[in-house]
């Protein structure tokens, strides 16, 4: 079912058959989120929200108090063409872990504005596949802390985001201290993102004990691919531009990295 601003407003009955839901077309100014309305699809799994001018999709606890057990919870999550979003997940947000845990697929595209992705305190525990592209201020994906609950994580896929520099920013917090594994991490795909310069600066330890695939393409300012040690025992394809590398032992990914960045200038 698709919704825009018009035909929300006539919605009165529940569709416990609506799997799929669009939210589309909210274009004036100052427009929320519609959560309400959400109450009325109890069988969701699919929420696409696109060409609209939300500022943000989940308001604050203290605003949609009325409707925190009612939200249905959702595996999917897309996100697109929202030019005026500042955030997904508000700051201050404390909504249910149904909104997150439970999510296995997020996709954002398009939306220009976007500063942050989710706060830092965010749990992605049954995210399996992450996909970003074309927003240009996010200057780093997700924190350590956040990534330490990305436990689920197969593929990780980021495009066309302009100022990005890491993929993973380390704020002083004692339970990353350990390092970061991410068990079921596979695939790693980096392309056009001209200011990313590592997939994290500071001097973590990541483990990706199932990571078969990694590729690279126009990061032109990547020349290692983090300072920290690396533990990729399954990893045997990495791809830089047309310049690539196949293992059949363990190899030193960081070598690898630089390498492959020196091969193509």
């Amino acid at each position: 079912m698709a919704l825009n601003v018009e035909n929300i407003k006539m919605i009165r009955d529940v569709f416990p058959e609506v799997r799929t839901l669009y939210v589309e077309s909210f274009k004036d100014e100052g427009v929320t989120f519609p959560h309400s309305f959400l109450e009325r699809f109890p069988m969701l799994k699919k929420l696409y929200v696109e060409n609209s001018s939300f500022e943000k999709v989940f308001s604050p606890q203290d605003e949609i108090i009325d409707f925190m057990g009612k939200i249905p919870p959702f595996e999917k999550l897309h996100i697109a063409y929202l030019d005026q979003l500042k955030s997904i997940w508000k700051d201050d947000s404390q909504l249910p872990p149904i909104h997150q845990n439970l999510i296995k697929r997020l996709e954002v595209e398009s939306c220009h504005s976007l500063v942050m992705l989710a706060p830092s305190f965010a749990s992605f525990q049954n995210m399996q596949k992450l996909f970003i592209s074309g927003c240009h201020q996010l200057v780093y994906l997700v924190t350590s802390s956040t990534t330490k609950s990305l436990v689920s994580l197969k593929w990780l896929g980021i495009n066309d985001c302009k100022k990005m520099e890491e993929i993973v920013l380390h704020e002083n917090n004692e339970g990353v201290e350990g390092g970061i594994t991410l068990n079921q991490l596979q695939r790693i795909e980096l392309t056009d993102m001209p200011s990313l310069k590592m997939f994290s600066s500071q001097s973590l330890t990541f483990e990706f004990p199932e990571l078969e695939v990694i590729e690279i393409t126009g990061c032109h300012e990547m020349k290692m691919f983090c300072p920290g040690a690396l533990e990729t025992p399954e990893l045997s394809r990495v791809k830089i531009e047309e310049h690539e590398m196949k293992w059949k032992d363990k190899k030193d990914l960081n070598k690898t990295v630089e390498m492959l960045c020196s091969a193509k200038v």
